[in-house]
């Protein structure tokens, strides 16, 4: 056994580590003194604290997630075990799954700490913390989470600086969300697409109200983009069907090398109108039209400019398309 004291002037956090890669996590008050008691005999090593309740809510928590951390460890003994192993395939596959088994065990019973303690520093470092490469919650998708703790956190310890931070950060994340929903609401089915002009691959510029009295698929890609250049063959042959009905193809390209998007269109002959700024995802385009990171992405305007799909799918498209066109033809 040993002991050691140092200054702390407010409740804060703290890492004490044993070992090479063994690390406690202590969340301690100025006034706290606390008992650490480890067993070294046990693997995963099992840690008791005593004398702090933030403290001893973080030797729970850890506890767990060490247990799920030698599974982990010993799947992937398996793993290098089984590598030439004839069916080692296999083998992988269930890996694989029983990993995802575990990673998802992880997060529900980290989801149930914070819900159960959200009034806790110890709730705060469970949402931030990662398992192994994987970070379990994700801003948007969990902000009810972030919401919680920032609520009771603030009524619990309103002038911590851990608190301020996470106050700071919900508070930046749920106008992003706000803003979201307000700009997505403008590009719902029955909206007027917002109008761009952009330089073109071979011309000047192209204006996207210009293109009104056409059937037009606004089309995003990229050359470099696996998927999109599978679905350009798809697309190629819809326009040249449908080309005589003022069908045409706003292409947005989301590459950044222009030698490489020019020779995408070159191989896979794309007589289309193409445009980009050679920003990528930096591009405000992507933010006005809210384009996801998956490509490639779709919105179909009427004659008049009006949105009557977006998403994904091509085939849905196509069938919306095609629709519009007996409609008007």
């Amino acid at each position: 056994s040993f002991s050691f004291q140092f200054r702390n002037d407010s409740l804060n956090i703290f890492a004490l580590q044993f070992g090479k890669n063994d690390i406690i996590t202590l969340i301690l008050d100025k006034t706290d003194t606390v008992i650490v008691h480890i067993d070294l005999n046990k693997k995963p090593y099992h840690v008791r604290v005593d004398n702090s309740r933030e403290s001893m809510l973080m030797g729970v928590y850890e506890q767990y997630t060490n247990q799920n951390l030698h599974k982990v460890d010993s799947l992937g003994a398996i793993f290098e075990r089984s590598k030439g192993d004839p069916g080692f395939f296999a083998i992988s596959s269930l890996i694989d799954q029983a990993y995802q088994e575990i990673l998802i065990d992880q997060k529900i019973f980290s989801g149930n700490f914070i819900q159960q303690n959200p009034g806790s520093l110890a709730a705060l470092v469970v949402l931030n913390r990662n398992f192994k490469q994987f970070q379990l919650f994700d801003q948007y998708e969990d902000f009810n989470y972030y919401d919680l703790l920032d609520s009771s956190l603030m009524l619990a310890y309103p002038d911590n600086k851990h608190v301020l931070k996470h106050h700071e950060i919900t508070g930046k994340i749920r106008n992003k969300i706000l803003n979201d929903k307000l700009a997505s609401e403008k590009l719902s089915i029955g909206q007027p697409a917002p109008d761009m002009n952009l330089p073109g691959a071979y011309a000047n510029e192209y204006r996207l109200s210009d293109l009104h009295g056409k059937m037009l698929v606004l089309y995003f890609w990229a050359a470099r983009d696996g998927r999109s250049r599978q679905v350009n063959q798809d697309l190629n042959e819809l326009s040249k069907v449908y080309k005589d009905q003022d069908m045409e193809v706003y292409a947005f390209s989301l590459d950044t090398q222009e030698e490489i998007w020019k020779a995408a269109i070159r191989l896979d002959q794309l007589e289309w109108i193409h445009v980009s700024d050679l920003k990528s995802n930096q591009s405000p385009v992507i933010q006005l039209y809210q384009v996801p990171d998956k490509l490639p992405y779709f919105y179909l305007l009427n004659r008049k400019g009006i949105i009557i799909f977006r998403g994904h799918s091509f085939d849905e498209m196509k069938e919306v398309l095609i629709t519009s066109l007996g409609e008007t033809s």
